[in-house]
């Protein structure tokens, strides 16, 4: 916890006051100050001067002192937390002492002051509760101590009764927030006096034989001045008794001769509780608790520790617990050779020793028995020792084996008291006479034991009697030949689906990996198994370093892991192979040559190939080509591309070509060109024409063809993201369900259509239309009811065969009334809905129609427009088109004069006043495709599809006429395969529609406003 803090108030100054810029000017007031705890701030702690001079106004003002004062306040050494501090004089302030006692002011200025305490307890007492201090600015901290001392008036006093006479001897012990011992007298009594307040514990303890104490121990709270008696009434009972009935042998169970013991031995004892509660048993050796056993009820206890400690799982008695009522049995355990694991001192030295066994009781009360015949501990001499190495592990059958540098180090366990005098060691002929001893390898050489060592470890010991010692003889699994290497390391070549992809004329890219020509070795060195796991590393650098240098370098498992740029030869770099058993004993080779990499260096290439694309004849095959017949693209043997390879200087094998051809349509996915039916890529010669190899036959499969190719170098390196080209050929019609069509159908409600739609590879878009008959004179005249729906993505790896196709037309269109130079034709023109119809295309463009005719009365309502009032007054409906020449190509700068995208418009004129716009359900475009009626559902000029729809004219009056103009933006590329030629003209209609009559008005613009250029 931080310091507690206070402020102190300033009764004589205040912060000066700042006149205009430039100049300042002091006016003396008395105000009330006081001071920060912690951090002086701002003005609170800024101090004006209290008198003045006649310097000038230019003379620096002195800076005011801003000091310290702080403290602690203890009792007996101890912090007393929230004790009230107060600071009086040049300033004041008030703070409350922390956890530990202390306090700070801080921004006092210079000054005398009074420190005043408050709020003290009563049961302590200070020889001074306040202090003066000064702060100047040669002093400008002060630290101030106040000490105290509890009143020490309490006392605790009773007396210790059995039978209504007082206990004399009765051992009484006091702890908690004071400590004593004392006895009680011959009248039973004892008291505790000069205590502090507080809360302290009464405790009986040494009670005579026989006595029983229910509650041996009192907790009680004395204040300051007071006085609490707590007495103890006890009573007589049967006696416990514990006998030694027995020593036997740890883990034997017979019976030892007590004229030599040795070893871990069981002491078993016979125990009568009496009427008394046993807490504790114990078995001593010549007074010093040797085992015990704490007991936790009269169901019989756990067995106990060697080491003077409770046995594991022993459970501790605690107060109002039964009486063992009757008589158990238990043994306790003692390690007659225990002794320190840091030292080897022995805990007991041969000889006789005197072996006790006694009972606590819950009161204090003990009862003790010793063995008639003294027990003789014989332990012989032993020589300890502890092995570390350079290299451990462990072999596949678990045994821990040792390499490198050895070192042992002895403990010997004297129990004869002797001392070692000298210790000599051998560890595979190698002699040492210190302790530690250590075998460095370069000692020990090259050996290598066996799995089942003999001892191979040997130390012997003097003693100070001049006798020999104890030895230690050792089975040490060491190892430090290296592995038989058996077959080289070389650069092989890899491969990818059965396509070689690397490696030859010693080429590698950064990320080849050694380990495809890694060589293997052999843990058996002349017939002799070692720990095994072995383990291959590869180190490279320059060519001109020697193994062992290589080997020093960091392990990588490929040359871009080993830092290696890329080089400009194949002779720059080598590697070796190091090849370790599981301690690090290493054999080295270095790369070997062999078939196509026949050198013992390498280069590193870093520069991918390329792979070229050239015409072998015919036509270019752009991506995403559609080969279909009726667009005037059909598929030919003849065309061809190649992919030929282009390298820098690691030049190619004989087939650097990967390629496969995958087919795709409605049946799944095909391997035109490809190997298994996973359709793994195959190696190729330099150059390949495609697709002349697809197919193998004269009828070429209908669906996609997916080309993937990459060229692939000497060193492994590929062209990049395989070479992929998309063509579809596909001349088959999708087909579209029927339309249910039931009920009538009014003017301007609301109606869904649905049907299905499948294709034999991939599904582009479809639409719903509504068809009028004889509307311009031609069979058939459409007007679609909306865009059209996307089914599909085309050249995506998820084709869509087949779809359930919907769509709400918010607004029936029951039919279709034609103008004259944008007048209404009148009621006799106006042209009912008669089919409907769902035209559905796939991704090559291929189109079928189904259609449905409305039954006969189905379809009602419907209006002319001469009955509005804006056409009886003489208004006029007109498509409008900026004449331009209006680019097709969907990439690619246009050609020419040609420009990307075209305004249609639509204008409503007529008087003004007269004329508002009749069109609340918007003003649709459309043009009308090319392809005939021959293909594919195509129907000639009547097939129109929409542009768009403009919901928003724009309104110009000028007093006289009043003319709404609606707009849209076609964009060239829409156009794409609708069968148009360069040079063609475009049609444009616009079909006004409102609520008012239930259906659409019909306006053309010129033909020939819009010419089609740079048809792809």
């Amino acid at each position: 916890m931080g310091t507690s803090t206070g402020k102190v108030r300033q009764g004589d100054a205040e912060p000066e006051r700042r006149g205009r810029r430039g100049s300042r000017h002091r006016r003396p007031r008395v105000a009330s100050r006081r001071l920060s705890p912690w951090l002086a701030m701002g003005a609170m702690l800024a101090l004006a001067s209290c008198g003045g001079d006649a310097s000038s106004p230019t003379d620096p003002a002195p800076a005011p002192v801003q000091g310290t004062i702080r403290g602690t306040v203890s009792v007996e050494g101890n912090g007393l937390a929230g004790i009230q501090v107060s600071v009086s004089g040049a300033a004041s302030g008030n703070a409350t002492t922390n956890a530990s006692g202390s306090f700070q002011f801080n921004g006092a200025p210079a000054g005398s002051y009074v420190v005043q305490l408050s709020n003290l307890p009563d049961d302590v007492t200070f020889s001074q509760t306040s202090q003066s201090v000064t702060i100047s600015a040669q002093a400008p901290e002060a630290v101030l101590t106040f000490q105290g001392e509890h009143l020490r008036t309490a006392s605790i006093s009773g007396r210790v009764t059995v039978g209504g006479t007082g206990a004399e001897g009765v051992g009484v012990t006091l702890s908690g927030d004071g400590a004593a011992e004392t006895r009680t007298d011959g009248a039973g009594q004892y008291a505790f006096s000069d205590l502090s307040a507080g809360s302290y514990t009464v405790t009986l303890s040494d009670a005579p034989q026989g006595l029983e104490f229910s509650d041996p121990s009192r907790t009680v709270t004395l204040a300051a001045g007071a006085t609490v008696t707590v007495d103890f009434t006890g009573a007589a009972g049967a006696p416990a008794t514990v006998i030694i009935t027995g020593i036997t042998g740890i883990p034997s169970g017979n019976p030892v001769n007590l004229a030599s013991i040795g070893g871990t031995i069981a002491v078993q004892l016979s125990v009568d509780p009496g009427s008394h509660t046993l807490e504790r048993i114990e078995v001593l050796v010549d007074g010093e608790v040797a085992s015990s056993q704490t007991l936790g009820s009269a169901a019989g206890p756990a067995a106990g520790a060697s080491d003077g400690t409770d046995a594991p799982g022993a459970d501790l008695a605690g107060e109002g617990d039964a009486p063992a009522a009757a008589p158990f049995n238990l043994s306790l355990p003692i390690n007659t050779a225990d002794y320190d694991p840091e030292s080897g001192t022995p805990r007991y030295l041969n000889g006789s020793r005197e072996l006790q066994a006694r009972v606590i009781s819950a009161a204090g009360t003990t009862f003790s028995a010793t063995l008639a015949q003294p027990a003789v501990f014989n332990n012989a001499d032993v020589l300890l020792s502890q092995i570390s190495s350079s290299t451990e592990a462990n072999d596949a059958a678990g045994f821990l084996w040792r390499g490198g540098d050895v070192t042992v180090t002895y403990l010997p366990v004297l129990y004869s008291g002797n001392t070692v005098t000298s210790i000599s060691s051998t560890f595979f002929g190698v002699n040492r006479t210190d302790n530690p001893a250590v075998f460095p390898r370069t000692a020990v050489g090259t050996v290598n034991s066996t799995v089942n060592p003999g001892t191979n470890l040997i130390a012997n010991t003097v003693l100070s009697s001049g006798e020999q010692g104890p030895s230690n003889f050792r089975q040490v699994r060491y190892e430090s030949v290296p592995p038989v290497i058996l077959t080289d390391f070389n650069l092989t070549q890899q491969l990818v689906g059965g396509i070689v992809r690397c490696c030859g004329n010693n080429w590698v890219n950064p990320d080849y990996e050694w380990q495809a020509g890694a060589p293997s070795g052999s843990d058996v060195v002349a017939g002799t198994a070692g720990v095994g796991g072995l383990t291959v590393t590869y180190h490279a650098g320059p060519a001109g370093i020697s193994n062992a240098e290589l080997a020093q370098r960091p392990a990588a498992a490929t040359p871009g892991e080993a830092g290696l740029a890329a080089s400009q030869a194949n002779t720059e770099y080598a590697v070796v192979a190091r090849v370790a058993d599981a301690l690090g004993n290493a054999a080295l080779q270095r790369l070997q040559g062999l078939g196509m990499n026949p050198l013992q260096t390498f280069g590193v290439d870093e520069t991918p190939p390329a792979a070229q694309r050239a015409v072998a004849s015919g036509t270019t095959f752009v991506n995403r080509t559609v080969f279909n017949a009726d667009l005037g693209r059909p598929w030919t043997g003849t065309d061809q591309i190649q992919l030929a390879a282009n390298e820098d200087f690691a030049g190619f094998s004989a087939g650097p070509l990967a390629l496969r051809i995958r087919t795709l349509n409605a049946g799944g996915e095909g391997c035109s060109v490809g190997a298994t039916a996973a359709c793994l890529p195959v190696q190729v010669p330099f150059t390949i024409n495609i697709p002349n190899t697809v197919p193998a036959g004269a009828i070429v499969t209908q669906g996609y063809f997916v080309y993937e190719g990459e060229v692939f170098n000497q060193a492994g390196l590929g062209s990049g993201t395989p070479t992929e080209r998309w063509y579809l050929f596909d001349q088959t019609l999708p087909s579209g369900g029927n339309i249910g069509l039931s009920g009538t159908f009014e003017a301007g409600e609301s109606y869904t259509f649905s049907t299905t739609a499948s294709d034999n590879v991939d599904l582009l878009d479809a639409q719903f239309t509504l068809e009028f008959t004889g509307l311009t004179g031609s069979t058939l005249d459409v007007f679609p009811m909306e865009a059209r729906q996307l089914l599909g993505r085309p050249f995506d790896e998820n084709l869509t065969t087949s779809a359930q196709v919907s769509s709400t037309v918010d607004f029936f269109l029951a039919a279709v009334e034609t103008t004259t130079l944008g007048v209404p034709d009148g009621e006799g023109s106006m042209v009912p809905a008669r089919w409907a119809k769902f035209l559905v295309r796939d991704v090559a463009r291929n189109q079928s129609i189904s259609r449905n005719n409305f039954a006969a009365g189905s379809v009602q309502g419907g209006s002319s427009y001469t009955t509005l009032p804006t056409f009886a007054a003489g208004g006029t409906f007109q498509a409008q088109v900026d004449p331009v020449a209006l680019c097709v190509l969907d990439r690619g700068p246009c050609r020419g004069s040609g420009v990307r995208e075209a305004t249609l418009r639509a204008t409503l004129t007529g008087p003004s006043g007269a004329v508002v716009n009749p069109f609340d359900q918007g003003v649709r475009f459309y043009y009308g495709d090319n392809l005939p009626a021959s293909f594919s559902g195509g129907a000639g000029i009547g097939n129109r599809r929409l542009v768009g729809v403009s919901n928003s004219p724009t309104t110009s009056d000028d007093g006289t006429t009043r003319t709404f103009t609606w707009e849209v933006t076609l964009e060239g590329p829409v156009l794409m395969d609708s069968g148009w030629n360069e040079g063609d003209p475009l049609n444009i209609f616009v079909l006004g529609v409102s609520s008012a009559t239930g259906t659409g008005l019909s306006g053309t613009a010129s033909v020939g406003d819009i010419t089609l250029v740079n048809i792809p």
